[in-house]
């Protein structure tokens, strides 16, 4: 059985075309599944040309690394506003960046993998609808109603392509981001849990 969130439900909807589903992979349930580039989100083009140059990612590193010499509060405080964070899941961003205090060379693994992934997803297109095809009976998409990451726009192509494709709206959850905060973790464990009932 495989579980993803957001590129992790990619992961899974391949190893489950490797592995062949229903002899080695059970059933798949993708949680806001990022499958395809949004082009109408403004958001992940800036990320895009951002990850995309090396000078960038060099910048950006040394920027964090300098932010690294100020006080807890305020290094969360400028980790959310360059987020889009607050609280919780700005602190939550915070200690993820953090490599043994190295926030440089935290930082510049996750904009190479950025741009690695953001590179491969805008010259793919549409995910492969052959292959949602195959897996459609055994995999449960999962989809919030506010995340650019997954947006409704893709839900909906995705069953009018493939309208045997199990899907569902989140009821435990409201965003992409769900991991950074307790309350809706909790709430998409019991939408994973319902998936598999459904399954």
């Amino acid at each position: 059985v495989l579980v993803g969130h957001s590129i992790g439900g990619y992961f899974c909807l391949e190893s489950a075309r490797e592995a062949q589903l229903g002899e080695r992979v059970a059933a798949v349930v993708g949680l806001t599944p990022f499958l395809e580039s949004n082009h109408k989100s403004g958001k992940q083009r800036f990320l895009r040309a951002i990850a995309g140059l090396f000078a960038a990612r060099q910048l950006t590193a040394a920027f964090v690394t300098l932010v690294n010499l100020l006080p807890r509060a305020v290094q969360t405080l400028a980790v959310g506003a360059l987020a889009g964070l607050q609280g919780r899941a700005a602190n939550v961003a915070l200690t993820t960046l953090v490599n043994r205090g190295r926030w440089g060379a935290g930082l510049r693994n996750y904009t190479f993998m950025g741009s690695g992934e953001m590179e491969a997803f805008a010259v793919r297109g549409k995910y492969c609808r052959e292959h949602l095809r195959s897996v459609a009976q055994k995999t449960m998409l999962i989809y919030a109603e506010d995340d650019h990451w997954a947006p409704t726009e893709h839900r909906d192509a995705i069953a009018n392509d493939v309208p045997e494709m199990r899907m569902a709206s989140a009821r435990g959850f409201e965003k992409h981001d769900f991991p950074t905060c307790e309350r809706q973790s909790l709430g998409a464990a019991e939408d994973t849990i319902r998936a598999f009932e459904a399954l």
